[in-house]
């Protein structure tokens, strides 16, 4: 891999701890009622980036 490849890597990666908080946050919205429906995420996705 080549170093710039590594540099820009690196800012993609988090420790465990910061992963389970993210992964926690989610699973409680996700019990919460706190979501996106999925029709409305794609429109949002494709109007950002058609």
């Amino acid at each position: 891999m080549s170093y710039d490849k590594r540099e820009r890597m690196a800012a993609l990666e988090e420790s465990d701890e910061v992963f389970n908080a993210k992964m926690q946050k989610s699973l409680d919205d996700a019990r919460n009622g706190r979501v996106t429906p999925l029709d409305d995420a794609f429109a949002e996705l494709k109007q950002r980036f058609a």
